[in-house]
């Protein structure tokens, strides 16, 4: 995370004295005023991501006084109420304003210290929210009247026959429109890189599909999405999924969904779920959709596996029993990395594909115990957690 910034404003000098002390040995970068309206004042400078901490009663203006000042000049940061005397009402009218929470002097420094970071998390999302609102701004000023028009009514479902009934222009017009403004999502999509106007085409075939979680405060862009494969039976690689030149499959064909990609587009929401809510809702309306499906799988990369094998294959972590660390010892002596290294092994052409059968056992051998014991363990692989953890079972 970038700087943490802390705004405290309190009439009181000892306890501005004693929060900034608290909070710069936490690694905060705090910033005291002593009134509401002095703070007003360098509102010019104000560094994100922050947390406003300010004192509920104060001379002239109060805490809810500076809250709806914010309000009227369109600025919302996240607020730490502070108080030693207000009543419930003052209380209730915080909360109304957007306050995330309210603490009564004396107050534990873990109960701030949560609250800050709370605090500080809401205000990533909501300046990368707003970042990608001013982004979106400028990629449809780039976009002609007419294709302006056709965008926004894209984005509602609906086809090219009923945009033009719409808007009293030819289907065929539709369609180039509809072409060119999908040229310009290729051009300035950064979330997840296209290959060009074939790979988008391939991707947009009747046996894919793109599904994407969008938030009501930004409704044309996706907070996070998912890709799907239908096909007749369960991928063993990612490649033949994502190859432009594939053919498109009957309908007919779909035994399978496979997950092969899913994106969280918004950095200040790392460490969200949102991938395992989209992923259910996903799966039932594919079931529904082809009632054929029978398994609904996830496609990935061991990430981090091939890391652990040429460290040595630790596992002072998970505290195996001796007999799975035995397997690891007998696996990494069959790959004996030790007289070839991956790097030299590689170069000499060696693929996993090439590999002699001890070699694949050792690796299957090695997969699953990175998988079973080491990735659960706290600190573990993220990617193979969030399959894990959302229903999957590992399939060879």
């Amino acid at each position: 995370m970038d700087t943490k910034h802390v705004y405290l404003v309190d009439d009181n000098p000892e306890i501005r004295f004693h929060l900034k002390g608290l909070l710069v040995q936490k690694g905060y970068s705090v910033y005291d005023f002593d009134s509401a309206q002095t703070f007003l004042d360098g509102l010019e400078n104000l560094a994100h991501p922050c947390v406003l901490v300010v004192d509920m009663r104060m001379p002239k203006l109060s805490g809810l006084d500076l809250q709806h000042q914010l309000k009227l000049k369109n600025i919302y940061i996240p607020s730490i109420f502070i108080s030693g005397e207000s009543q419930p009402q003052e209380i209730i009218d915080a909360m109304k304003t957007g306050a995330i929470e309210f603490l009564w002097k004396p107050f534990k420094s873990e109960h701030l210290i949560a609250a800050l970071d709370r605090g500080l998390a809401i205000d990533i999302e909501n300046t990368n929210i707003q970042n990608r609102k001013i982004k979106l701004k400028a990629y449809q000023a780039g976009l002609s009247p007419r294709e302006n028009e056709i965008f926004l009514l894209m984005h509602k479902g609906l086809k090219n026959k009923e945009i033009g009934e719409k808007l009293s222009v030819f289907s065929d017009t539709v369609k180039k429109h509809r072409a060119h403004i999908l040229e310009k999502i290729i051009q300035h999509e950064a979330v997840h890189e296209i290959d060009g106007w074939d790979d988008l085409r391939r991707r947009l075939q009747p046996d894919r599909r793109c599904f994407a979680f969008f938030h009501p405060q930004l409704p044309d862009e996706p907070l996070i999405f998912v890709e799907v494969a239908l096909v007749p039976e369960i991928s063993a690689t990612v490649g033949p999924l994502v190859n432009k030149k594939s053919d498109s499959l009957d309908p007919a064909q779909f035994k399978v969904a496979v997950f092969y990609s899913i994106s969280n587009c918004e950095p200040g929401l790392k460490g969200v779920s949102l991938g395992n809510f989209l992923i259910k809702r996903v799966a039932k309306y594919l079931q529904d959709e082809f009632p054929s499906l029978k398994n609904f799988v996830t496609l990935s990369p061991i990430t981090g596996m091939m890391d652990w094998i040429i460290a040595g294959g630790d596992l002072s972590d998970a505290k195996p029993k001796p007999v799975i660390l035995e397997k690891v010892s007998h696996a990494m002596r069959v790959l004996d990395l030790k007289s070839k290294s991956w790097p030299e092994r590689l170069s000499l052409g060696w693929t996993p594909e090439t590999a002699s059968p001890d070699e694949k056992s050792a690796l299957q051998q090695l997969s699953a115990i990175y998988l079973t014991h080491l990735s659960v363990c706290r600190g573990g692989n993220q990617v193979a957690k969030f399959h894990l953890g959302n229903g999957s079972r590992l399939h060879r």
